[in-house]
């Protein structure tokens, strides 16, 4: 067999080698991305998962004057995944809402509770979740517009929180 016999199959078959391989270094890096969002979004959901937790616990404590008592393992799991794979920005929002709520626990503990104390902690504890949720988003999608509430509750100064 003459070389030009060969030329045109073993060109063919290194063409088709290079494909394979261009296109799985290309698959790879699409699946690593998409495991990366899946990561995010997860880790940014338990954070917000357990937020509700202690917001729900940290409210009915103080409305009762009661001394909170945390459990903090699963804010501080999710706290620990979110640093492992979320943005800079993100993780910023997340130790936001973390030094909002260790206050929170300190002045409760200190007998700082009650109604009216608790809507001041829970707007500026609000405003740090607004914070998070919006650097989520937008770490999970560069084209989503921030949220300007992060709550549908009716603010602290509506009047179904006044005392009748």
């Amino acid at each position: 067999m003459a070389f030009h016999e060969l030329l045109g199959p073993s060109i063919g078959a290194l063409a088709t080698l290079a494909g394979v391989v261009a296109g799985g270094g290309i698959g790879s890096r699409s699946q690593e991305r998409h495991w990366m969002r899946n990561a995010r979004r997860e880790a940014c959901a338990d954070v917000l998962r357990a937020y509700v937790i202690l917001h729900g616990q940290l409210g009915r404590w103080a409305r009762r004057g009661e001394r909170p008592d945390i459990e903090w393992s699963e804010w501080g799991h999710a706290m620990n995944m979110v640093r492992l794979v979320a943005t800079p920005e993100v993780i910023a929002a997340g130790d936001a809402i973390n030094a909002e709520l260790w206050q929170i626990e300190r002045k409760l503990k200190s007998g700082q509770g009650g109604l009216e104390n608790w809507l001041v902690y829970q707007e500026q504890l609000e405003a740090r979740h607004l914070q998070f949720i919006n650097a989520a988003r937008g770490n999970l999608d560069r084209r989503s517009a921030g949220l300007s509430r992060s709550v549908g509750r009716p603010p602290a100064d509506h009047p179904m929180w006044r005392s009748s």
